[in-house]
């Protein structure tokens, strides 16, 4: 029997296209991993943060439409990032219309002063975003961004996640978005899906169908010699005897549960670097706080990152006549947090943006904390990460998904990632 571990997208793909006998543990009581939904008084809201469909593969479009239907609405973005008290639109090098004129000139100055010869070998994050963006949007907007999503030295991260994903910006475009609003939108989310009822929830609960899951049961041990794996479920171990493991544990989790791990393998993946993020879900007693979809935070005096104004993703998230939002604050990894005292600076750095009014009435619906929200690229992540997959592939466990793979997986990465494993395993 092949056995998978982790009912989240990847997980509950590798379960689809898997054709023989498999089991597959889920240590939660429903199914969706990051990718799930609550209700709380009224409100839907996603519990692992901001989550949107979009994708460019045509295999998860039509996974996408078979399993929503009509329950899909389709969105064009409005994103912005709100510094100097005032919105521009995503992305920021395209968008410069309406920031003080000393900012644009220094922005665009720093694109046509780019080293634009051959192309060369960036030691690290924070060189390729000043000479693939220019100084002046490196210090306005990327870096300052990108320094507190990451909560990680810029200096000390590499390029592996991103060198091919963000195109240099053109002058022509730059000028163009400095004069006016051009209307233009950029990037793969662009344009994008959102389920109508349900949350983020009613995919993973669509993908789930028919999937042969154990809820409630935690992976404890696993015995590398024989591939067996010991669970618990409901104060019970059962041994379970497996062909393969695919497993999308975070790969630091993994590792702890498996038994005589050679030192080097237990080495990489306590130099493995990750963060978390904390996700305060409130309800706001006025409708419609804002026509945006999401809003970039990249100042210091504001501790969150990003505000998700789910009622705007679909009106079902919210009760007539209010409003529901999302505000992320990723931290480091091990960082001790107090919650209450965060949720209190949330709430008052909150009252510094126009999405909270004086006098509004504000309800806290969930506060949640998950341990893993992103890979951070250190400039030895590929050795580290080399190190453990290679020993997992030995034994017979195939990593899958975000913390599986310990890669920046978007959602339908996460579902190709499932199906390909599956398919690139002889079984």
């Amino acid at each position: 029997m092949i056995t998978i571990l982790g009912a989240g997208l990847s997980g509950m793909s590798a379960a689809h296209n898997l054709k023989g006998r498999y089991l597959l543990l889920e240590k939660e009581k429903t199914v969706g991993g990051l990718c799930r939904s609550v209700v709380v008084d009224g409100h839907t809201t996603d519990i692992g943060g901001g989550h949107i469909l979009y994708t460019n593969d045509e295999y998860v479009k039509k996974l996408y439409a078979r399993l929503l239907g009509k329950n899909m609405l389709w969105h064009e973005r409005k994103s912005y990032i709100f510094m100097n008290n005032i919105y521009v639109e995503y992305p920021f090098e395209v968008n410069l219309y309406g920031l003080p004129k000393n900012i644009i000139e220094e922005c665009i100055r720093g694109v046509e002063e780019r080293d634009t010869g051959k192309k060369r070998a960036y030691k690290n994050f924070h060189e390729w975003i000043n000479q693939t963006f220019g100084k002046g949007v490196a210090k306005h907007y990327m870096v300052p961004y990108n320094t507190k999503i990451w909560r990680y030295d810029l200096k000390k991260m590499s390029i592996d996640w991103i060198a091919d994903r963000v195109p240099a910006p053109k002058i022509e475009d730059m000028k163009k978005g400095a004069e006016k609003p051009v209307g233009k939108k950029f990037g793969g989310n662009a344009y994008f899906h959102y389920p109508k009822k349900g949350g983020i929830q009613a995919l993973a609960d669509a993908l789930s169908n028919k999937l042969n899951i154990s809820f409630d049961s935690e992976a404890k041990e696993i015995k590398a010699n024989k591939l067996r794996v010991i669970y618990e479920r409901k104060g019970e171990r059962t041994s379970l005897k497996a062909e393969r493991i695919f497993s999308s544990l975070p790969l630091p989790e993994l590792i702890k549960i498996i038994d005589d791990v050679p030192g080097r393998v237990e080495r990489a993946a306590r130099k493995l670097v990750y963060n978390s993020i904390i996700c305060l879900a409130l309800a706001i007693e006025r409708p419609k706080v804002s026509d945006k979809h999401w809003i970039y935070y990249p100042e210091k005096d504001i501790v969150f990152n990003r505000i998700i104004i789910s009622s705007n993703l679909s009106p079902d998230m919210a009760p007539k006549n209010e409003s529901s939002i999302i505000v992320e604050n990723t931290y480091p990894k091990d960082k001790k947090i107090d919650f209450e005292k965060r949720k209190e600076k949330l709430l008052e750095d909150l009252e510094k943006t126009d999405i909270v009014r004086k006098g509004d009435k504000v309800r806290v619906l969930k506060m949640s904390n998950s341990m893993y929200a992103y890979v951070v690229y250190d400039l030895n992540y590929r050795k580290n990460v080399k190190i453990i997959h290679e020993f997992l592939n030995e034994i017979g466990i195939i990593p899958i998904g975000r913390f599986g793979k310990w890669e920046y997986l978007n959602m339908d990465k996460a579902i190709l990632d499932g199906k390909e494993s599956v398919e690139k395993v002889k079984l």
